[in-house]
């Protein structure tokens, strides 16, 4: 008899809890969103959303063994000090961790294409998570230190004009590989003709295309490769 009001009573403060937590996330979200006007109130909750699956054990901040957890998400096993230079450069209040409020700044960096992408961590999340348009200003941007990019099996991204373009005013992409993206031909000189003007690039990858031996040619003489070696 006296187990079922207790269950009530149980069932209602847990109510209470979870509204209270709601509640808390959506002013933080609102004062965020002042913040970062970029984003709609919608956008960051989903970003808490995220953030919560990234923290593992529930402490409210991402330390060094969940970024490293997450990078393994991303299918790349990063050591102790990366994760600790990822987390040290959004750090803001120097606990060892990143908190929701510098998660977003993150992100804001990322839509704006102002973050420093020398961490290979940001650069994964970079490809898994930023828009098209964040990625292609990153690669517009030397301050971002964007020196290796790789898309594999992303055709709307490998594929799209505005990145080709970009190779005419990057000056620190290094490597580039777009692979298995549905480039023809016709990508491939694009992709040449943005290349003549840049003297940084060093490796480019397009395995896997349909670019066809023209496409390669043009490739090949933009890379200034010797007649005997292509």
């Amino acid at each position: 008899a006296g187990f079922f009001p207790l269950f009530l009573n149980m069932a209602a403060k847990k109510t209470e809890v979870t509204m209270a937590n709601s509640n808390r996330d959506m002013k933080l979200a609102n004062a965020l969103m002042k913040r970062y006007p970029i984003f709609t109130i919608h956008e960051i909750m989903r970003f808490k959303e995220e953030f919560d699956e990234f923290d593992i054990d529930g402490s409210g901040d991402i330390d060094k063994y969940e970024v490293m957890q997450m990078f393994e998400k991303f299918g790349e096993k990063v050591p102790k000090k990366a994760a600790v230079a990822m987390i040290q450069l959004y750090d803001q209040d120097g606990e060892g961790t990143i908190g929701f409020d510098e998660f977003v700044k993150m992100m804001y960096d990322l839509q704006m294409g102002t973050v420093d992408a020398t961490n290979g961590f940001l650069r994964a999340y970079i490809l898994d998570r930023a828009s098209l348009e964040a990625m292609v200003d990153m690669a517009r941007t030397s301050s971002s230190n964007l020196t290796d990019l790789s898309l594999h099996k992303k055709p709307s991204r490998g594929g799209d004009w505005r990145l080709h373009d970009s190779l005419k005013i990057n000056t620190t992409l290094t490597k580039l590989s777009i692979t298995a993206c549905d480039l023809t031909q016709w990508h491939a000189g694009e992709i040449a003709t943005a290349m003549l003007d840049n003297t940084a690039l060093q490796v480019l990858h397009v395995g896997y295309n349909a670019i066809e031996d023209e496409g390669f040619r043009k490739l090949a003489v933009a890379l200034r490769m010797p007649p005997d070696t292509q």
